[in-house]
């Protein structure tokens, strides 16, 4: 698999900036074209001017402007040597997104993040939540500025087929970053165990047994991935608990998570992880969709 073309959606926001910058690194790394993107919606911003009926003259300056500041932004990020286009959407981006893979396949949607309210919203269901379910194009959440290459990434796995395709995708766009694989264990019974009054010796000798076996999925995991020297991160705990203190703890720069759903991020984040759980991370976030339909509709070889 490669990364031919990187979508970056921009607003001229510094957020959009941020996100721009990092997919700029990102193409530069992998020998990709950067593909700019800028949705016109006249019915949000236009209105957003305190008039129903918006002066022709007057829409035809804000347009130029526009245009205007889409070129300075494609030769700010083409100034280091990156092949940069940029495209002016008449319509909101989920809603273009088809036409546009069309006549530009492209491998990755780099967004930016606006503060902690618009992250909520962008995981919530608006445009990063509808591009994850209706094309399944993986999406870049970027709320970091890029100082260089990310250098510490992990992994989020439940071993399912979707965290496993989503790793692979990781590994494939920053083959040279050396990643942990963290999975969130909790033992099925465990607070049934706990209610029930068993033995405190059976109940440790039970979730000690659950956790070797999880080691052992782990190890396997990273073997498949052909990554024995990917650092382990085994934590007791829900997902929604576990990331966040991971981040924390280990300055992880991005967080990788696979989409399974097909409801997008409402049911598919590792299957089990509610929503919460990404909105909460301090890092930059990976989600990745099902490849049964990202392989077949992107131009992308189905990975083994």
């Amino acid at each position: 698999m490669s990364i031919r073309r990187i979508l970056a959606a921009s607003d001229f926001s510094a957020a959009a900036q941020r996100a721009a910058d990092r997919a700029v690194q990102l193409a530069e790394a992998a020998g990709s074209s950067l593909l700019l993107l800028h949705a016109r919606q006249h019915g949000s911003w236009l209105e957003g001017l305190g008039a129903n009926e918006v002066d022709p003259q007057l829409r035809q300056q804000l347009d130029a402007a526009i245009g205007d500041a889409l070129e300075a932004e494609r030769s700010r990020l083409a100034s280091g040597g990156v092949e940069v286009q940029a495209e002016l959407l008449p319509d909101a981006l989920y809603r273009e997104l088809d036409g546009l893979l069309v006549r530009r396949p492209a491998q990755l949607l780099v967004m930016g993040a606006h503060g902690e309210a618009s992250w909520k919203d962008l995981l919530l269901g608006s445009t990063a939540d509808r591009v994850l379910r209706l094309h399944r194009l993986p999406v870049l959440l970027v709320r970091n500025p890029c100082v260089g290459p990310y250098a510490r990434i992990a992994l989020a796995t439940d071993f399912s087929a979707a965290s496993e395709q989503a790793a692979r995708f990781a590994l494939d766009l920053l083959p040279a970053t050396r990643a942990m694989l963290v999975h969130a264990h909790e033992p099925e019974f465990q607070s049934s165990l706990a209610f029930a009054g068993v033995v405190a010796t059976l109940r440790e000798s039970y979730l000690g047994e659950s956790a070797r076996r999880a080691h052992g999925k782990m190890t396997q995991f990273a073997q498949r991935l052909g990554k024995s020297d990917a650092l382990p991160a085994l934590r007791s705990g829900r997902p929604g608990s576990v990331l966040p203190a991971l981040v924390e703890e280990a300055s992880i720069e991005l967080m990788v998570l696979g989409v399974s759903g097909r409801s997008g991020i409402e049911r598919g984040l590792l299957g089990s992880v509610s929503r919460h759980a990404a909105t909460d991370l301090s890092c930059d976030v990976l989600l990745v969709p099902a490849w049964a339909v990202v392989s077949h509709r992107w131009g992308m070889n189905t990975m083994q």
